[in-house]
């Protein structure tokens, strides 16, 4: 069944389903961004049954997403639904004469093609019982790049109005009943989707469940824009030249043990029907076990300038942020070309369609397909998720795989395989661990030429570490040399000539010179006994120059010349990959911020704030009035040897497991200074704003 030529509707719903994007607009060459390397370091150590295997022609695709489409319009009408052509949104799109930046191509996709589909997926599959219009869900930016933008689909967030329709010229023409909001009209409940009341009662049982279950998905679908330049064209024209058999980047370190592998995730039945690839393929997991000699892969040179755009290292990227939402479609379009993916979790393929021209007739029959797909494969995955009781019903908090808005950071690992388990335990119980006094420790981790970084949290779980080679000292004032030089690479490494730092949890965040992760450091003594201390590791940006973290070496490495040592964190040297060249700094764990113990303390005295609000305690009144005495006096050493720190923040002031104040991240530091008075007084006034007034002021 189809809508009739005669219904108001027809119109309407004939311009969703072309969706055909202007052939003639222009292409500005103004905007030719040339492509940077693009894959993510910790896409090298994604888990070996997770990563990319295969890559499978799906030439049938678009046939089948549109198929989709056409079977749900044909459902909605046979169960006596309608379309009321009266209560239409009115989507007001921009004139767009031209593209030329990613940004543009994802702005263009949305208002040409991308809010009708998702309206119109919504409505045949949520709202049937009402013949007004939400758009729950929608294609939403999530990162800007010159030659890329990452998109996502999801259910947005803020509260749903009834928007003007295509009789309506704004919302102060929409009836105020039917626009009222559901705080008004009729409050949402906890965790459910606040739409208006009127479009809220006639949901069936099921939709608001449904719902509140694909919010708690942060990426429900992955879109990649890019730049609609010739390199992007051929970009994804060579990737249906990329063959069966895909080779993922990852660290070549030989002779290490590897990291046990999580659980797969479960394909929904939708993806169970694609066609098999031409090889099985079945995944090993291979428990820890002891090695003696590491073999570290040869020096590479990478220039970031120089990078030629690779369709591997673009599939490899995506697939990754796959893994890691646990989505199961993908799209890749650069304003004249696009691909769609379909990734089987179970054989590891990702299933590419033909180049798809976003100018041609019938685009948005695909596209409103694609919508419906990415929402009953979600459903349908969830339930799965459910009736396995990995997760908590209406919740998906606890599966590390898939990432709520509100959990973000230091999600909870839920699977741990048996196997897991107790590979954790025979390290932890190998060897006599003793308690060495912290010089002891320093001295040993001085000696080790070789740092080996193992991810071991949710879907990085390193088939290999990555191997970095020592080229700085450490910056702790007896043992730091300035004319440090850097042991050459060895044949092979012995278990007393590296150092394993692992990280265990999602990093803990990020800023202007690097990535932070929470790592354990694993050494072997000469004398076979093994040694464990948490740290930090701050990993360069992988898609920048490493400048910046090279600075903030030089200055911790300045300040241990000049024997600065009041609230100042150990830092244990310098080191680099080997294979991609990216940067890291090893050092000691500073605790937590002044930001975090304010916010745990105000939490506490049940004072909610929100994130733009100042809060309405100083952070000094959670401090004694010993730490407070101490941040005063470690920011007037800094300035009494002429160091700006030049970043006075709550979230740098820390107080580390013995209740000592540190001062942290010294990337925007300068030293030596040819500063005033007033500089200084500029800062130190910062400091004092932080921790509020007290009875020990520094002059």
């Amino acid at each position: 069944m189809s809508v009739s030529k005669d219904d108001p509707f027809a119109p309407i719903l004939a311009n969703i389903l072309s969706g055909a994007c202007d052939p003639n607009i222009m292409i500005d060459p103004d905007y030719f961004p040339v492509a940077k390397e693009i894959l993510p370091f910790e896409a090298r150590h994604v888990a070996e049954n997770l990563i990319l295997k295969r890559v499978e022609p799906a030439p049938w695709l678009t046939n089948s997403l549109a198929f989709i489409c056409d079977q749900s319009i044909a459902e909605y009408l046979d169960a006596g639904h309608t379309f009321d052509a009266t209560k239409f949104p009115r989507y007001k799109q921009k004139g767009y004469s031209s593209i030329g930046t990613p940004l543009q191509v994802y702005q263009y996709y949305n208002d040409v093609v991308g809010n009708q589909c998702c309206a119109l997926a919504s409505k045949l599959l949520f709202l049937r019982n009402t013949p007004y219009w939400v758009q729950p869900v929608r294609v939403i930016s999530s990162w800007n790049e010159e030659f890329m933008v990452d998109g996502a689909m999801a259910v947005a967030n803020g509260i749903f109005r009834l928007p003007p329709t295509i009789n309506q010229d704004s919302y102060s023409s929409v009836d105020s009943n039917e626009r009222s909001s559901p705080e008004r009209a009729a409050p949402a409940r906890d965790g459910e989707i606040p739409l208006p009341r009127i479009v809220r009662d006639s949901l069936d049982d099921w939709v608001m469940p449904a719902l509140v279950k694909l919010k708690s998905i942060e990426m429900l679908a992955i879109w990649n824009f890019f730049a609609p330049t010739q390199e992007g064209e051929t970009l994804l024209k060579r990737m249906g030249d990329v063959g069966h058999d895909f080779k993922w980047e990852m660290p070549s370190t030989k002779g290490f043990p590897v990291t046990p592998s999580p659980p797969v995730p479960p394909d929904s039945s939708s993806t169970h029907r694609l066609p098999p690839p031409d090889t099985s393929l079945k995944s090993k997991t291979t428990p820890f076990k002891a090695n003696k000699k590491v073999i570290a892969p040869t020096r590479k040179s990478r220039s970031r300038d120089k990078y030629q755009p690779d369709p591997s290292h673009f599939l490899q990227t995506i697939w990754y942020r796959a893994v890691t939402e646990d989505s199961t479609f993908i799209v890749m379009n650069c304003g004249t070309h696009e691909r769609i993916g379909v990734r089987h979790r179970s054989s590891q393929t990702l299933y590419l369609s033909d180049i798809i021209d976003p100018r041609r007739e019938g685009y948005g029959r695909i596209h409103t397909g694609l919508a419906l797909a990415i929402l009953k494969d979600a459903i349908e995955r969830i339930e799965i998720y459910i009736s396995a009781s990995l997760l908590n019903p209406g919740r998906m908090l606890e599966d590390p795989l898939i990432k709520s808005r509100t959990e973000r950071k230091g999600l909870p690992e839920t699977f741990s395989s048996k196997e897991h388990q107790t590979a954790t335990r025979q390290r932890d119980d190998e060897g006599e661990r003793l308690l060495l006094s912290q010089q002891l420790i320093e001295d040993e981790i001085r000696q080790r030429g070789l740092l080996l970084l193992v991810f071991d949290a949710g879907t990085t779980r390193s088939p290999a570490p990555s191997a970095f080679l020592r080229i700085g000292s450490p910056c702790i004032s007896r043992l730091y040399r300035d004319n440090f030089q850097s042991p050459s690479r060895k044949s092979e490494y012995n278990a007393e000539d590296y150092l394993t730092v692992i990280a265990r949890e999602p990093c803990m965040g990020c800023g202007a010179s690097g990535v932070v992760y929470r790592v354990s450091v694993e050494l072997q003594t000469g004398s076979g006994t093994m040694v464990k201390k948490n740290m930090i590791l701050k990993l360069s940006h992988w898609d920048k120059e490493p400048d910046e973290l090279k600075q903030e070496y030089t200055v911790y490495g300045d300040l241990a010349s000049h024997n600065i040592t009041k609230g100042i964190i150990g830092v244990y040297g310098l080191f680099e990959d080997m294979e991609t060249g990216m940067l890291a700094l090893l050092m000691d764990d500073a605790g937590k911020s002044l930001a975090t113990i304010t916010d745990e303390a105000l939490e506490k005295l049940g004072v909610q704030i929100n994130y733009y609000e100042e809060s309405p305690h100083p952070a000094g009144k959670f401090l004694t009035a010993a730490q407070r005495r101490e941040m005063l006096d470690m920011v007037k050493e800094l300035h009494t040897a002429h160091f700006l720190h030049r970043d006075i923040r709550a979230e740098n002031l820390m107080i580390d497991s013995a209740g000592e104040p540190k001062i942290i991240d010294f990337g925007r530091a300068l030293f030596p200074v040819n500063a005033n008075d007033s500089d200084y007084e500029e800062e130190m006034d910062e400091l004092l704003e932080i921790l509020g007034p007290g009875e020990a002021d520094a002059e």
